[in-house]
């Protein structure tokens, strides 16, 4: 089997970022970012910030649909990614972040604090679903 040389690639912020990232590999994973969205069964987005307006059609469509569970698991959720959880009109999308010395759990139309247990990081949310 031959060896295939693999130059690492960096998208950094910039003028130039929306540019990069429709030349080839990024083309490539973002088609495949998409189909993963569309088959989906449930989400987890660790640490995302919600501002890769390139990458995040097929998630909205998913949490317009309301069908699919989406978890956003992260230490501070991003202005973004909140405005992402207040529009959803289902309760099968929620975020959890760093809040004192516990998690606090947002939901579209409510939030909830649950002290001394920190499942926003993912070391304790492994731990939870495991």
């Amino acid at each position: 089997m031959d060896s295939i040389e693999m130059v690492p690639l960096m998208v950094t912020p910039g003028i130039r970022k929306y540019e990069h990232t429709h030349n080839e590999p990024f083309r490539s994973i973002i088609a495949r970012a998409d189909s993963a969205f569309e088959n989906a069964n449930s989400i987890l987005c660790v640490g995302y910030g919600f501002n890769d307006n390139h990458i995040q059609p097929k998630l909205i469509d998913k949490m317009r649909q309301g069908k699919t569970p989406i978890l956003i698991a992260t230490k501070k959720l991003s202005d973004s990614g909140m405005r992402f959880i207040k529009s959803a009109t289902s309760s099968t999308v929620f975020g959890i972040e760093e809040f004192k010395s516990g998690t606090r759990i947002v939901f579209s139309d409510k939030e909830e604090i649950i002290e001394e247990l920190s499942f926003w990081s993912l070391e304790e949310l492994i731990k939870l679903v495991i």
